[in-house]
């Protein structure tokens, strides 16, 4: 895959967490190899420094391994399943736009994704528009179950009734994804 990304120089990439959490794994493994891993360190702390003043320099600090994608690689999108954590950072600071979105086939597929401008690890993000979600039921740690509703949700299975009657109630399609309410 990474050999594509070079080939086509690919700017826009949409995946799942696997492949990118492997795609970070060999990046990082490489930086380890030529024992730059320090290096890195620094030029993490002085991006993070210099963007509090509206400076970006990731793309030429990083430009190595973002040569190691092809070069033009400027933003991933990654769903299906949580995205770790680590990567994701590790992918925004190489100069790498990477935001996680959450969906299911019965909401043609995309519920919520987080913003270009508000980033949050773990989130799935903000509902998109005319899409209503919640947590049904929260226990006493705030976990219930996704429930989604908007003009992207399906109308019912095809002759399934009984599936489809399992699933939406009330016009709220009962995901059967715990979250966390916040």
């Amino acid at each position: 895959m990474q050999e594509n990304l070079k080939e086509y120089k690919v700017s826009v990439f949409v995946c799942v967490p696997l492949l990118l959490e492997a795609m970070h794994k060999k990046i990082m493994a490489g930086i380890d190899k030529k024992g730059k891993t320090k290096t890195i360190k620094f030029a993490k702390i002085l991006s993070k420094f210099l963007l509090k003043f509206g400076i970006d320099i990731r793309r030429k600090l990083f430009k190595q391994i973002l040569d190691e994608f092809g070069g033009e690689l400027r933003f991933i999108v990654c769903g299906a399943s949580p995205l770790d954590k680590e990567v994701a950072k590790a992918f925004n600071e190489f100069g790498i736009l990477t935001i996680q979105g959450y969906g299911l086939t019965e909401a043609s597929p995309v519920v919520a994704a987080e913003s270009i401008n508000v980033i949050r690890y773990g989130s799935i993000g903000y509902p998109l528009p005319s899409v209503e979600v919640k947590i049904d039921n929260p226990n006493s740690e705030g976990i219930g179950e996704l429930i989604v509703k908007g003009p992207n949700v399906m109308k019912g299975y095809y002759e399934e009734e009984e599936a489809t009657n399992e699933v939406l109630k009330n016009g709220w399609y009962y995901t059967g994804d715990l979250r966390i309410q916040r």
